[in-house]
């Protein structure tokens, strides 16, 4: 597995992050609206703004499924990477930035005092041999 295989993990659980982020807006736009409402909607303007925000959230709904069906395949597919490294710092490091999507920051933190964000990202980029990877 390369560096950019793994970066297009995290970057899919970044996209479904912000899938449910949007998700989320959209039920409180929904439901500011019905709490302001006090009997039907009346005219067209109302009818179609929930319209509307109820066909965007079932097009989201569907894309969150498939982000998450993604997510889960590619989690499997690094969990596996990850098992076949022979060092445990590294596996620990696929996992936590990979999986788990924490910063290098925080990664770092987690596996202690002894470790960079930068010492990791070349670690990992030598365990690859990808040494000139940006």
């Amino acid at each position: 597995m390369t560096l950019e295989q793994l970066n297009e993990n995290f970057v899919l659980h970044q996209r479904l992050e912000r899938a449910y982020d949007m998700m989320e807006s959209l039920r409180d736009r929904a439901g500011l609206r019905a709490a302001s409402l006090s009997a039907m909607p009346k005219g067209q303007e109302v009818s179609d703004r929930v319209g509307e925000i109820a066909a965007a959230a079932a097009d989201l709904s569907q894309r969150i499924r498939e982000l998450e069906d993604l997510t889960e395949q590619g989690d499997a597919a690094v969990r596996q990477f990850a098992n076949t490294l022979p060092d445990e710092r590294v596996q620990q490091t696929v996992l936590l930035r990979f999986v788990a999507c924490l910063s290098w920051e925080k990664t770092a933190e987690l596996l202690g005092p002894r470790y960079s964000s930068r010492g990791l990202q070349k670690l990992l980029r030598r365990t690859l041999g990808e040494d000139q990877a940006p």
